[in-house]
């Protein structure tokens, strides 16, 4: 039955009866499952690598960001449980993705991860899910690759179907900011998409930002900024044509809010978002 502005799910969010899976149990997966388990949702991790889902299955931690108490907890009371079998999806309200994007030689994301695991989620998305891709990506992805092939079977894009892109924000090792303070950017391919999905992350993180569309969010990543001697940057990196497309055939409105994306993202790292932009178009064309 189609969902009107995804109420029933928004409800089970609210009240925590939403099932949350976590693809992708790394340094960014496994912190995020440990807070939704944590804030009251039942989490499934599902992760490729069996020696990882067999840790975490004992409550064994192997990322410094997670607190090993808490993890125990969360395994413990059966609110957090791993697998390498994709059919977990099937149960699941909420999906967020997780995996990783490491750059190429040209400096572009490699997204045969996430390829590969929008193409396992399309064979089990059902109607009154939440799909959030949050690894670190090239501007277009979750509109031009993952929004076909998850709505190929006849769902619609906020109807019954939620599709949101958040950018990943994990600066490892940091005392001072984990996931959930610190904020985070959220945009939706429909209005109501960015709805749902800035309910859900409001149940967990102290603030959330949202922008008008995930191309602005995916073109705002500036997902690990660390203190130090140096600033380091994580920015998505596309080639100089996406760059032209994003910055430039979109008029001066996009750059404008990836701007003010970028200011809001660096209220948790004190860092100016105008020497982010600099940086990250520097980058972007060399």
């Amino acid at each position: 039955m189609k969902q009107e502005g995804g109420t029933p799910l928004l409800e089970k969010i609210r009240r925590r009866e939403a099932v949350v899976g976590v693809v992708g149990l790394g340094y960014v997966g496994l912190p995020l499952a440990v807070l939704q388990a944590r804030t009251g949702y039942r989490v499934v991790g599902i992760d490729e690598v069996s020696g990882k889902v067999e840790r975490v299955n004992r409550g064994e931690n192997y990322i410094s960001d997670v607190d090993d108490a808490e993890l125990r907890q969360v395994v413990g009371s059966g609110r957090l449980k791993a697998t390498t079998d994709f059919d977990a999806l099937r149960q699941c309200d909420v999906v967020l993705l997780c995996v990783p994007t490491p750059l190429t030689p040209n400096k572009e994301p490699d997204i045969s991860a996430i390829l590969k695991v929008t193409g396992e989620l399309a064979a089990r998305a059902h109607p009154g899910m939440l799909v959030v891709l949050e690894s670190t990506t090239y501007p277009g992805t979750t509109e031009d690759v993952l929004l076909p092939a998850l709505t190929a079977g006849g769902l619609k894009a906020g109807q019954d179907l939620f599709l949101a892109f958040s950018p990943e924000r994990v600066d490892p090792g940091n005392r001072s900011f984990k996931t959930h303070n610190t904020f985070k950017l959220v945009g939706g391919v429909t209005p109501a998409c960015l709805r749902v999905a800035q309910m859900f992350y409001e149940q967990s993180i102290v603030k959330i930002h949202p922008v008008s569309s995930p191309r602005v969010a995916e073109t705002s990543t500036c997902s690990r900024i660390g203190a130090g001697a140096s600033t380091r940057l994580r920015v998505a990196a596309p080639s100089p044509v996406k760059v032209t497309r994003a910055f430039i055939e979109n008029d001066s409105l996009i750059f404008s809010e990836v701007t003010d994306s970028c200011r809001f993202a660096c209220t948790s790292y004190s860092i100016s978002p105008e020497t982010i932009t600099r940086s990250a178009v520097r980058s972007w064309m060399s």
